[in-house]
């Protein structure tokens, strides 16, 4: 659900020591301001507004209101480069994600800055589309979005990369850095390079997270993309006796799964009751189950388990995720507050036993096992209200719920205009169905189809938007001599390692990471992404050390 609050940005560390006062540079101004989400006990976050021209071509352009949120230096003594992250989509909110970088080793000594690009998150406005309850219709959605944008003097032609990138360096300038590092995943990364080639002065180092580079066709490429990656999962699997034995020809039992199901839906219960699922569900949930480095020694047993209508290995592979607490999670009494996502007030706080302990008292009941079973049949809105309740009860009337009024920032969602306005000017002119087509010339006919349609609709889609197509300069190769670092992994679906090749290309001091096993976004996946990282951004002018991806092999495929 998004929430209309302006996120308040605090100033820059040298600013503290004085009264708060807006700060202008160009075009933009920077006020600092009290957060307007839950920050825990112990942790610094200062919080802002930076104000830019919504059109900077227009000079009566309205402003729009950019939210920031910088995460302090653990060590109370932060380098002068911080790291600013770029999020992912084009729609994430980087500041939605604010708690999984309390206990990050990336702001051991650097401050990182999160701002929620323009039209995402806390920014405002908001491109958010909330489509009509139970409709299944893209094409009515996308034209009641675009109206009800335009309707509230939305300029959606204004949000585009290039725009993304100029109040990027705007932030930059805003502050008061003279350099700053980079980090972005996955559109982060096209927004990194645009800002690499628009604004390049002031950037330190860049990493390029998942990369997604101008150059890369992602209309064109994703039916590939796909392929490549079932490939790969199929020649691993093949390449392990034990998974080969357990779950021999892979591809093309998957292939055949598709067929079957487009002629005969399966019946299968993901969780959410029994439903049908027809080939093209099938390849749109393995779609995406490559991103999940998790689940991916688990998808050979899913893909054989859904043929049975089961999901006995998805259960497996649920079980063996660790809780906050380090111990594996066996989504009963361990897991719930892991499970249901509770991520802010008291709660969180409390180890398993705690909370246990907390809820047998607060609910009378004697026996941890019927206290669950309990829980267990609540659906998930009572649940979610039983928590609230007692939190508020904790806090004196406040729940962490309503946060007292305070954003819950696990009530950000994608801003799905952001997107639309982004791909559509910027994929639509390089696409082509001829392209698409010779890429999957070899791919099986039901992928081959399903993604012929999906790029079609694509472009219908973003027909009905309606944005000025870019020129070419948003399908050429970045170049820049910045020093860089790529991370990538060999199973990455949505931006595969042939597009951190083509990132590569333009890129004159660069380093090339790519992870086996692993699938979309490395910033957390493993010790080795996030060490090599850190080792780049300590001394970019130097090779960072791969050593660590030598130790990294084939996924250990789960065999039941």
């Amino acid at each position: 659900m998004h929430r209309s609050t302006v996120l308040l940005l605090c100033c820059f560390m040298l600013i503290l020591a004085i009264t708060p006062a807006t700060i202008a540079q160009d075009d933009a101004t920077y006020e600092p301001g009290a957060c307007p989400f839950a920050v825990p006990d112990g942790e610094s976050v200062d919080c802002g507004t930076l104000f830019v021209p919504e059109d900077r071509n227009d000079p009566n352009s309205p402003e729009i209101a950019l939210a920031v949120a910088i995460v302090r230096a653990e060590n109370g003594a932060p380098l002068p480069d911080p790291i600013i992250y770029l999020e992912g989509g084009p729609g994430g909110s980087a500041i939605s994600s604010l708690d999984s970088w309390f206990d990050s080793p990336y702001r051991q000594d650097r401050d990182v800055i999160l701002i929620d690009q323009r039209g995402t998150g806390l920014s405002e406005p908001g491109l958010f589309c909330i489509p009509e309850e139970d409709s299944v219709d893209i094409f009515a959605e996308t034209e009641q979005c675009r109206d009800d944008l335009l309707d509230r003097g939305i300029n959606i032609d204004a949000y585009t990369s290039a725009t993304n990138a100029a109040d990027i360096n705007a932030l930059r300038v805003a502050l008061g850095y003279d350099q700053v590092n980079l980090y972005g995943v996955s559109y982060g990364t096209r927004l990194a390079l645009t800002v690499m080639r628009d604004f390049p002065d002031g950037i330190r180092s860049v990493v390029l997270d998942s990369p997604y580079p101008p150059a890369a066709d992602a209309f064109n490429d994703d039916g590939a993309n796909f392929a490549y990656a079932l490939n790969t999962l199929a020649a691993d699997c093949a390449a392990d006796a034990t998974c080969n034995a357990a779950f021999p020809q892979l591809e093309t039992f998957f292939v055949d799964l598709v067929t079957d199901a487009n002629a005969e839906p399966i019946v299968v219960d993901m969780g959410d009751g029994p439903q049908e699922l027809t080939g093209g569900d099938l390849i749109e949930i393995l779609y995406g189950y490559f991103y999940d480095t998790t689940i991916i020694p688990y998808l050979p047993a899913i893909i054989y388990d859904i043929a049975d209508g089961s999901t006995d290995a998805l259960i497996a592979w649920e079980d063996s995720l660790p809780t906050e607490d380090g111990t594996d999670a066996d989504y009963g009494e361990d897991a719930y507050d892991d499970e249901y996502g509770y991520a802010y007030g008291p709660l969180e706080d409390l180890s398993d036993e705690e909370f246990d302990d907390l809820l047998m008292d607060v609910l009378d009941f004697d026996d941890v096992d019927d206290l669950y079973d309990y829980l267990d049949s609540l659906s998930d809105d009572d649940f979610f209200a039983l928590m609230d309740e007692i939190e508020a009860d904790l806090n004196g009337g406040d729940s962490a719920g309503d946060g007292g009024g305070m954003v819950d920032l696990a009530d950000i969602g994608e801003a799905d205009g952001m997107f639309q306005s982004v791909t559509c000017a910027e994929e639509v002119p390089f696409t082509s169905q001829d392209a698409q087509a010779a890429l999957l010339a070899n791919a099986p006919a039901v992928i081959r189809e399903h993604f012929q349609d999906s790029l079609i609709e694509s472009v219908e889609v973003c027909e009905i938007w309606g944005v000025p197509l870019s020129g070419p300069i948003e399908d050429e190769i970045v170049v820049s001599d910045i020093p860089t670092l790529i991370l990538v992994g060999q199973y990455d679906v949505a931006t595969p390692p042939r597009w951190a090749t083509l990132a590569a290309e333009g890129l004159s001091n660069v380093t090339v990471a790519e992870f086996p096993g692993a699938g979309h976004a490395l910033i957390d996946a493993t010790p080795c992404s996030i060490t090599i990282s850190i080792g780049f951004m300590a001394d970019p002018a130097s090779p960072p050390n791969l050593t660590c991806l030598g130790e990294i092999g084939a996924p250990a495929f789960y065999v039941p």
